[in-house]
């Protein structure tokens, strides 16, 4: 599974809807911020984790 996709299963799982738009800007090799439709930060995901974390 690609890092977009994970990021997408788990915004799912937290109830927001569909976009085919997600960009992530990696922080360091395990920290990405995840966008949303081109201008929404949702958060950081965190890859080890498997889970968002801010």
């Amino acid at each position: 599974m690609s890092k977009v996709q994970e990021v997408k299963k788990a915004m799912l799982a937290l109830g927001y809807p569909e976009t085919k738009y997600i960009e992530l800007e990696d922080l360091d090799d395990s920290r990405s911020k995840v966008i949303y439709s081109g201008h929404l930060i949702i958060g950081i995901y965190d890859f080890k984790r498997h889970t968002f974390i801010d």
